[in-house]
């Protein structure tokens, strides 16, 4: 469940940036498309990274946390046990 939820999150956080960070580019000759263009794909690349690597990792963690309860729910090991190294 906490996976999937990780994927709507990712694809709405997404599409936000997307509708921030695109402009239309009407009025603009050739070069000029170009490069706004290219700006605007290096920064949705970088904001996109950012943003959603901050998102799995809190959803990892979440989901790690979820199945180290349950494991020691089912086995009544605690989970100092389980992680012992």
């Amino acid at each position: 469940m906490f996976l999937s939820l990780s994927f709507a999150v990712s694809a709405i956080l997404n599409f936000i940036l997307v509708v921030r960070i695109f402009k239309p580019l009407d009025g603009l000759d050739e070069i000029a498309r170009q490069e706004t263009l290219n700006s605007q794909i290096a920064d949705m690349h970088i904001y996109s990274a950012v943003v959603i690597m901050i998102q799995m990792m809190i959803f990892l963690v979440a989901v790690l946390f979820y199945f180290i309860k349950g494991l020691t729910r089912i086995t009544q090991i605690k989970s100092d046990d389980l992680m012992k190294s």
